[in-house]
């Protein structure tokens, strides 16, 4: 037949014969059964692209020039070019080259499929692929002295059959199952240059069958392609087992050789390695069962992986480099000791049942060795897992390794938390120690390897044991739980960077340790006396003491806070005192208050019954501010004492029957609001300063002073009551010159005794309730009390409210106001049979007057310029309020602000007239000169000192003698002062002055207790005008002016040493001693002063001087 283009398919035997031209196969056809096509010498066959030739007859090619297949598609989709030998077909070829004549994306191969059969003898295959087919027909001799080019596709089974060709490149091993023991060699009679094996698809060794890959060969594993050994597979001195890792999409496959139970892998001196490295699993695992035998092997691919119940015996697996990592019990880790090198090992969550040491493996080197926990693992009761010296150990991420046992650290070079979790959701990795179990760490650091959102701790529980010695914890916690083990002893010497959370009781076994940071105490309850010190042997800079859980100190037990210590509370938490709890000189107690939610808790210590808390020298101070209550609460039958403290926090709060006495309190600042009853107040008055004091409402059974407090400072001091007070029958409660004083909203004070605001710098009335419902703020003067205004200013301090604010006097109750005392209120009411004696005050409120025949009203020199009256009763009575000024000298306008029996015949008469043409007048008492002629001052001295005072009222006379005090102190504050003189002031004239007048003061001698600040020091003089307070004032705060001492103690003192007291008539001598008593910065003159009779030599009665000049010896 001639040469041209054919299509496929023949049904009777047909040879191609003629070399002038080549013979095209140009479509898809079939030879059919008992058909031949024959390809004579020389002759030269193209199959056309995208052709597939099927043979179920016999093709034949014999020394045909070339059988070229076209590739010649090159765009995305994948078509076949082929010779496909079907069931009953036959490809005999021989000394035939058969070549791709163009290369592009098709499949371009000869494939032998069931049944069918190839025969090749001096062939070239230089197509993209020859391909035997699982049940394909491959005997031996059938397939000899070929050069393939082309990837050989076959089974396992057939690849021995192919030994006896000339070479080879790639030949790829299908999935068909091993059945028969298979040995797989390095094949190519003329060259082995280019031969490799790829398993291409998962294949399984069927167990009691080898598969051996003899020394020189090279195999790799395609990826996602898994051999599954039932049997045996043998790498013998292999020159490379290559796994492909090509996947780098976000899906996660494996690519591995797993060893199934009863099944064996054993590599000799073959390198395991990756030949590329994408997101897959690429893994040697050996299944329950399953054994691993190695010898000089090098694993660098990702994971060994021994799963719990294989197989691993001392001996199996020796000399070999590990770069893989190692997934491993702990039990079998020794048995891997007598190998080269390792990288990471991992350690599998299989319970640890039997002592193990894991040392520091490495024949060769132990550089890259590090041990990681990567699942929860149990060490059981009686069981030791020590980690020898040198080891580097780290805890995967949410791993926990929970020791019945005991795990041991013996010199570790590192134990390395990992906390990698970042998401929103919280775990933890950590060593928990159970009941009988022990952690021992010796000289080993144990750190955080990355900081996440997870909780990464050692934690101790009940019954468990730690013992460390020279380690750092460097972790997130370390914890010893309600019940733990902790022996003096058993913790030294370490370094404490990872918080400390134990029990107050535990706290002081940890002392000989080298530093700590955050040492947090748990809500165990405090059961013995516990002193919790300034720990750290080498530092204490970053020691902090935390309370993390509600706290219960028992009755009779101490717990204290020694010197130099730092204390937190934390939010929320609450430390009940029942015994004692000591803050001595601790550098600050801090409490968190960062709830910035709508709810509201409390962080606090509250001393209960029986309870006492000391602070000293110690400030407590609010660490963050939020919504909560944030306090100290002394409970009734507590006690609260402190020196020398300041107070920052929100509130300290005395309960009504708390234990406070004089000097419990003395020397704090107190930041926080204060609450009190009013009856402790005065127990407070030994202190530096306060802000507000809230007086709570129990009853006032007892006279109570209430001053302006604050040794050092009364600026920022306010009372508030904030709860309905009963002041009892026979009870007094005065508050003195310089107070202030505040009644919170719908606050009543109920006076059955005697309520006095005498010279109060304000009562201010809160109204501040916007709602529909009306409350009221005030006080009630109900029969037999009493309540007297002096010199003070009532007023509502804020407006817009609607509440009422005002002031009752009930039947048979009094009410005094005098010295320019105002009201601006909402009402003040007097009611039937009561007493009022109102002079020298102002009203700008509504005075409601309800008078029968036991009414008792005086009313004289008043400002009722902005008041209004309305007064009610019997019309039988008349109330007297001449000689007061109602804002106008017009009658009828006077008129118009009383509403009384003139507008309706049924109400008392009111008498108004004669009134005051101008406002009252009042004398202005104010000292103006305070001024000491004397330089030096010295202790003991006599001073002449002058002074001036002024009324500076332009209408108000002085119409009494008044008196002046000269008082020194520390401060301008008269508690505590010396008296140095008392003098007269005649009445003084409206706008006239004493002139300017001298005194003589004598110094107290340097002895008396005065000069507490020492000597040399500056203290203060002080002139007090109006000191009995005669006079009624505009202003009685400016009565005092003041001016600073600089004071030396005495330079020199002289003593008789000789010679007699008296001076007898004519001549004598005496012998006196001059002492200095500090080193003088100047010339010192002593100046002796004689009576007139007495002449020293300068002439009777006259000084001489001695001049000590400075620098004489």
């Amino acid at each position: 037949m001639p040469p041209g283009d054919f299509p496929g398919t023949f049904n009777s035997n047909v040879e191609f014969l003629d070399t002038s031209a080549p013979y095209n196969i140009v479509s898809d056809g079939v030879i059919a059964p008992g058909a031949m096509v024959t390809v004579g010498p020389g002759v030269e066959v193209t199959i056309a692209n995208n052709v597939n030739w099927l043979v179920r007859g016999v093709l034949r090619f014999e020394s045909a020039a070339e059988v070229g297949f076209f590739d010649n598609n090159n765009s995305g989709s994948i078509a076949s070019t082929s010779i496909e030998v079907q069931s009953g077909g036959v490809l005999d070829a021989e000394n035939t080259p058969f070549v791709l004549l163009t290369n592009g994306n098709d499949q371009s191969f000869i494939q032998v499929e069931q049944g069918g059969q190839l025969l090749a003898t001096g062939c070239d295959f230089s197509i993209k692929e020859v391909i035997w087919k699982g049940a394909s027909t491959l005997g031996v001799g059938d397939v000899v002295d070929n050069v393939f080019t082309s990837v050989v596709v076959t089974s396992a089974e057939s690849i021995p059959l192919l030994e006896n060709n000339d070479s080879f490149g790639r030949v790829e091993i299908t999935g068909q199952p091993v059945q028969s023991d298979t040995t797989v060699r390095q094949m190519g009679t003329v060259s082995t240059a280019n031969l490799y094996y790829r398993f291409v698809s998962d294949v399984q060794i069927e167990p009691g069958v080898q598969m051996k890959f003899e020394p020189g060969t090279k195999v790799e594993l395609a990826t996602s392609v898994n051999l599954n050994i039932g049997g045996k597979l043998w790498f013998d001195n292999v020159s490379e087992v290559g796994f492909f890792d090509d996947n780098f999409s976000g899906s996660i496959s494996s690519t591995s050789i797993q060893v199934q139970s009863g099944g064996e892998l054993a590599a000799d001196s073959t390198p395991f390695v990756l030949l590329s490295n994408g997101n897959d699993e690429s893994f040697i695992e050996i299944q329950s069962g399953g054994r691993f035998e190695a010898d000089d092997s090098d694993f660098s691919i990702k994971d060994v992986i021994w799963r719990s119940g294989a197989i691993l015996n001392v001996g199996d697996v020796i000399n070999n480099v590990f770069g893989a990592s190692i997934n491993v019990s702990a039990e079998f880790i020794p048995r891997l000791e007598n190998n080269d090198s390792f990288g990471r090992v991992e350690i599998n969550g299989q319970t640890v049942t039997n002592n193990v040491v894991v040392g520091q493996m490495g024949t060769v080197s132990t550089a890259n060795l590090f041990y990681r926990f990567t699942s929860d693992l149990q060490i059981d009761p009686g069981v030791l897992l020590k980690f020898a010296p040198g080891t580097s150990v780290e805890l995967a991420n949410s791993v926990n390794v929970v020791v019945g046992g005991k795990l041991w650290f013996d010199d570790v070079s590192e134990v390395g938390f990992y906390d990698d979790n970042f998401s929103g959701s919280v775990s933890s990795t950590s060593i928990e120690v159970q009941s009988g179990g022990e952690l021992e760490a010796d000289s080993t650091p144990l750190v955080l390897l990355s900081n996440g959102n997870d909780n990464s701790f050692i934690e101790i529980e009940s019954g468990g044991r730690l013992k460390a010695d020279d380690s750092d914890f460097s972790i997130k916690d370390v914890i010893w739980r309600s019940g733990a083990i902790l022996n003096v002893g058993d913790v030294v010497d370490n370094v404490f960077a990872a918080a400390v959370n134990a029990s107050a009781e535990l706290i002081p076994r940890l002392e000989d340790n080298d530093s700590f940071g955050l040492v947090e105490i748990n809500g165990q309850t405090v059961q013995s006396n516990v002193v919790v010190r300034q720990m750290g042997n080498v530092s204490t800079a970053n020691l902090f003491y935390r309370f993390t859980g509600d706290l219960q100190i028992d009755p009779g037990v101490l717990l204290k806070f020694d010197p130099g210590t730092r204390v937190e509370v934390a939010n929320s938490v609450n430390i009940n005192v029942g015994g004692k709890l000591w803050f001595d000189d601790v550098s600050e107690v801090g409490f968190f208050d960062n709830n910035n939610s709508g709810s509201v808790s409390s962080t606090s210590i509250e001393v209960q019954s029986g309870g006492e808390l000391e602070a000293d020298s110690t400030p407590f101070v609010l660490l963050s501010n939020g919504n909560d209550n944030s306090f100290v609460e002394v409970e009734s039958g507590g006690r609260f004492k402190a020196d020398d403290s300041d107070f920052s926090i929100k509130n300290i709060v005395w309960r009504g029957g708390s234990i406070l006495n004089f000097g419990d309190v003395v020397n704090n600042v107190f930041g926080a609001v204060v609450t009190v009853p009013a009856m402790l107040i005065p127990r407070l008055e030994n202190n530096d300063s306060f802000g507000r004091v809230d007086v709570s409402g129990e009853s006032v059974t007892s006279d109570t002073t209430i001053r302006n407090m604050g040794t050092v400072s009364t600026t920022n001091l306010s009372y508030r009551l904030t709860s309905d007070l009963q002041i009892d029958a026979g009870a007094q409660l005065k508050f003195n010159p310089g107070t202030h004083l505040e009644l919170a909203n719908s606050v009543n004070v109920t006076v059955a005794g005697k309520l006095w605001f005498c010279d109060v710098n304000e009562v201010a009335l809160v109204e501040n309730n916007q709602s529909n419902s009306v409350v009221s703020t005030g006080i009630e003067v109900v029969s037999g009390g009493e309540l007297h205004v002096e010199s003070t200013p009532l007023l509502v301090s804020t407006a817009g409210g609607n509440d009422t604010s005002g002031i009752a006097i009930n039947p048979n109750a009094i009410f005094r106001s005098d010295a320019t005392s105002r009201f601006q209120l909402g009402h003040v009411d007097l009611h039937q049979a009561s007493t009022a004696m109102v002079e020298d005050s102002s009203f700008d409120t509504v005075i409601n007057l309800d008078v029968n025949e036991d009414s008792s009203l005086t009313f004289d020199n008043n400002n009722f310029g902005s008041a209004a009256v309305n007064v009610s009763g019997l019309n039988s009575e008349v109330v007297d309020m001449t000689n007061n000024w109602w804002g106008t000298t017009n009658a009828s306008a006077i008129e118009d602000k009383i509403n009384h029996q003139v507008d309706d015949p049924t109400r008392p008469l009111v008498v108004f007239d004669p009134f005051l043409s101008q406002p009252p007048q009042i004398a202005e008492y104010v000292p103006t000169l305070l001024s000491v002629n004397a330089t030096p001052i010295i202790a003991g001295q006599t001073l002449a000192v002058e002074y001036e005072v002024a009324n500076t009222s332009p209408t108000g006379d002085g119409l009494s003698q008044s008196a002046i005090l000269v008082y020194l102190n520390t401060s301008a504050s008269q508690e505590g002062a010396m008296l140095l003189a008392v003098m007269p002031v005649e009445p003084l004239a409206a706008f006239t002055t004493t002139g300017v007048r001298a005194v003589n003061l004598t110094l107290p001698e340097e002895t008396d207790p005065i000069w507490s600040l020492g000597l040399p020091g500056t203290y203060t003089l002080s002139l007090l005008v109006d000191a009995t307070d005669v006079i009624p004032e505009f202003n009685e705060k400016n009565n005092v002016i003041s001016t600073p001492l600089s004071v030396l103690p005495t330079v020199v003192t002289v003593s008789q040493t000789d010679g007699q007291t008296e001076v007898a008539e004519g001549a004598t001598s005496d012998t006196l001693e001059l002492t200095l008593r500090s080193v003088p910065t100047s010339d010192v003159t002593v100046t002796a002063m004689p009576d007139e009779e007495l002449d020293l030599g300068a002439g009777p009665g006259q000084p001489v001087e001695l001049v000590l000049h400075l620098g004489m010896r």
